[in-house]
């Protein structure tokens, strides 16, 4: 009824409403395509940066195979030949746990008591700890021999649901080259340890 009298009125408060909404909704907008711009040129500079990195990661490799070939071709020369270097054997030797050294000392004694090459992971975790139950300890001792397999120290086979634990010709060479009087005291202590 009063539309005629008040719709100037209305149209004007209207049009400066939907101008102030129009002017931050074009700001808004011109804010988010130069944040997607300054985000593109960050995108560039990584991509240049690792580029760069790439580079200089071939040239350390590069580098890296030039230095350890030499090395590399004297091991494999040693081991063409069949002979074991013992500072090889040595540092592989020490870096070692302690339990894992432990192990191999058993199996070693084990084989050499009992004459058998193969050793049942029973035996071997029944006489090294004879005090535990045999189910609690198994996972720790299989991991331990996982360990020496992957450093070509021992071997193992699974025969049904048992496994079965032997020395390497590696870890057997190694032991060989103790003098005969040192193997039978790493035998003596071993035993006063069980």
């Amino acid at each position: 009824m009063f539309h005629w009298l008040f719709g100037k009125t209305i149209k004007k408060h209207l049009k400066k409403e939907l101008s102030s909404i129009n002017k931050v909704l074009d700001n808004s907008f011109s804010n988010i395509k130069q944040d997607f711009l300054n985000m593109h040129g960050r995108v560039s500079f990584h991509d240049k940066n690792y580029e760069n990195i790439l580079r200089r990661l071939e040239r350390l490799e590069d580098h890296l195979l030039k230095i350890t070939s030499p090395i590399s071709q004297k091991y494999e020369r040693e081991v063409d030949e069949g002979e074991f270097s013992p500072k090889i054997l040595e540092s592989e030797w020490s870096s070692l746990t302690e339990r894992q050294k432990d192990i191999l000392k058993v199996l070693a004694r084990l084989q050499f008591e009992g004459g058998k090459e193969w050793i049942s992971l029973k035996q071997l975790v029944d006489d090294m700890y004879h005090d535990k139950n045999y189910d609690d300890i198994r996972p720790l001792v299989s991991s331990y021999i996982s360990i020496l397999v992957e450093h070509n120290l021992a071997k193992k086979k699974r025969v049904g649901k048992q496994l079965f634990v032997s020395l390497s010709e590696k870890s057997q060479s190694y032991i060989s080259k103790f003098p005969e009087s040192k193997k039978k005291k790493m035998l003596r202590l071993q035993k006063e340890v069980d």
